[in-house]
């Protein structure tokens, strides 16, 4: 009977302990591998008919920013991934981390629109602080978002380029301290605007084709609204900015008379959500999207189906752009053979 007794106590022990260890160590909630999209809107949207209305409206946000609840002038993107391989969920963004180097280039060195394509410092996000901003956005309902749901193969990708992307070669360079414009960071040595980030996530999934040209912005900057040492040190005036009223048109050089620009814009992206969201527009990205019916719009597609992946996750620029050449330059990055920083 004593022994009896005893092993009972035993098992009743060791249920609590099990218990107690299930409470501990909770199971992964997430079943699938997920890549989240997250985008919020500008104070003020950018109007990009002209250098002047740009000028404007860029203006008109900075002095909006103390009296609205959404801080992000320029608007912003993050990237989340879920999958039962992670033990939390991953969010970051990417983000200038020296805003005197902006406000010098604009103010002191007086670069003009070449601050649209410059390189500055930059540094991937904190995901804990990424999350918290997300979760306020939602409260304030200033965040959409595109959900695609992957194969095992797209979410190997993902963990590579950013093991890629955060890492350091063996010369120092580090692709996620480069902020600006016009990068993109599936090119070698290249790094990253939010908005490139974000979306670069599609093109490594194997569905560049989800990357829609309504989302950018194409203008021709004006080679003499372009200054600092990018252009043999000419001083633009903001009063020069304000009087040109069209972006160069015509026949002309480029990288001479003017310099070619293309952005994906936040404000494009997240109208589209909403659109789509609200059932204004049909979705016609796909027979796999759908409105996920979340309280953050959210448009979800599933991906698991596609074909195997074959392109490299890195490629070579094979245009000649004009910020690229100036940074490889500056960086002395053209002249070295590119090696992937393996993990």
């Amino acid at each position: 009977m004593r022994n009896i007794q005893i092993l009972l106590w035993g098992i009743i022990l060791l249920f609590f302990i099990s218990g107690s260890s299930a409470q501990e160590k909770p199971s992964n909630p997430y079943e699938f591998h997920e890549v989240t999209l997250y985008v919020i809107p500008s104070i003020v949207e950018f109007d990009w008919t002209s250098p002047s209305t740009l000028l404007s409206s860029y203006i008109k946000g900075y002095a909006s920013k103390p009296f609205s609840a959404n801080k992000y002038v320029l608007g912003h993107m993050f990237v989340g991934l879920t999958s039962p391989r992670l033990e939390e969920p991953y969010f970051t963004g990417i983000i200038n981390s020296s805003g005197s180097e902006l406000r010098q280039l604009v103010t002191k060195d007086k670069i003009g629109l070449g601050i649209l394509g410059a390189d500055v410092a930059g540094e991937l996000e904190d995901g804990r602080a990424v999350a918290e901003t997300i979760r306020n956005y939602a409260r304030m309902g200033k965040i959409a978002s595109l959900v695609y749901r992957v194969g095992d193969q797209a979410f190997d990708r993902i963990v590579e380029f950013f093991d890629y992307f955060s890492g350091e070669d063996d010369q120092g360079f580090v692709p996620s301290g480069s902020y600006g414009g016009a990068f993109w960071p599936l090119h070698h040595y290249e790094g990253a605007g939010c908005t490139a980030l974000a979306l670069s996530m599609l093109e490594i999934i194997g569905r560049k084709d989800l990357i829609l040209d309504e989302w950018a912005v194409n203008v021709k900057i004006p080679m003499n609204l372009i200054g600092g040492s990018m252009n043999d040190g000419r001083r633009i005036k903001i009063m020069d900015i304000h009087k040109c009223d069209n972006w160069f048109e015509g026949e002309g050089s480029a990288n001479e008379d003017y310099v070619s620009f293309r952005i994906y814009e936040t404000n494009f992206i997240y109208r589209w959500i909403i659109e789509r969201d609200n059932g204004l527009n049909k979705l016609e990205s796909g027979p796999n999207m759908q409105a996920s019916g979340s309280l953050v719009p959210t448009l979800f597609t599933d991906l698991r189906n596609q074909e195997e992946i074959a392109r490299p996750l890195l490629q070579p620029r094979e245009d000649n752009n004009f910020f690229i050449q100036y940074f490889m330059g500056e960086k002395g990055l053209s002249i070295r053979e590119f090696r992937e920083n393996k993990p």
